[in-house]
């Protein structure tokens, strides 16, 4: 997690004239370093949970995107969904942690900021964030693309209930009247009225 520029203050760092004098002033380097880990082991190790935890996050959501997911039986599907909730309250939970050692680390040196190979620990974390996020919303822009896609143009996403279903074919959903031999002389008039005011026959109707 050493920056370019912290490396170029160790001016003996790429020399190739190996003597004991050299040798001593790579030991002295590499205690120094020791040193610094120990005295911010704490940083360190919330660090490496952090990114296991963010690896494994990013294992599951890749898998939740796969085409063959649901393909999967015995509950996996909602295991991994499970898991990946969990997941997701902890990376919070864990850069709260950090960003507070990271910043107690500057008031103890004069502001002088935690940093990972030479950007600033904060820097780090907002960025990493900030990827995921667009990434996010790319896949989810892509998913709805390929939703938009798979609808036929110009075809109704109306269900056909039987009201539409008779209008789709052409069909009225108009109730037919039955003429019985116990009407009475108006009501089998009235009923075999046409619109051109016409009747039609009684002997027509069976």
């Amino acid at each position: 997690m050493v920056g370019e520029e912290e490396r170029k203050q160790f001016s003996f760092f790429e020399d190739d004239l190996y003597t004991e004098d050299l040798l001593s002033l790579h030991d002295m380097e590499l205690n120094k370093w020791k040193k610094f880990y120990n005295q911010n082991c704490a940083i360190f190790k919330l660090l490496n949970k952090r990114n296991e935890v963010w690896q494994k996050l990013q294992e599951l959501e890749k898998a939740a995107a796969a085409p063959d997911r649901y393909k999967n039986r015995g509950g996996k599907l909602l295991k991994e969904e499970k898991e990946r909730n969990v997941l997701t309250k902890q990376i919070p939970k864990l850069e709260e942690q950090i960003r507070e050692l990271a910043y107690n680390y500057a008031l103890e040196h004069n502001g002088r900021p935690f940093t990972i190979h030479g950007e600033p620990l904060e820097t780090v974390l907002d960025r990493s964030t900030e990827n995921r996020e667009n990434d996010r919303k790319l896949k989810l822009s892509a998913r709805k693309q390929q939703r938009d896609k798979t609808v036929t143009p110009g075809r109704s996403l109306m269900p056909l209930t039987p009201r539409n279903r008779s209008n789709a074919l052409g069909g009225s959903t108009c109730k037919r009247k039955i003429i019985t031999p116990s009407m009475s002389a108006t009501k089998r008039s009235k009923y075999l009225q046409v619109p051109s005011g016409g009747n039609v026959d009684e002997g027509d109707v069976s």
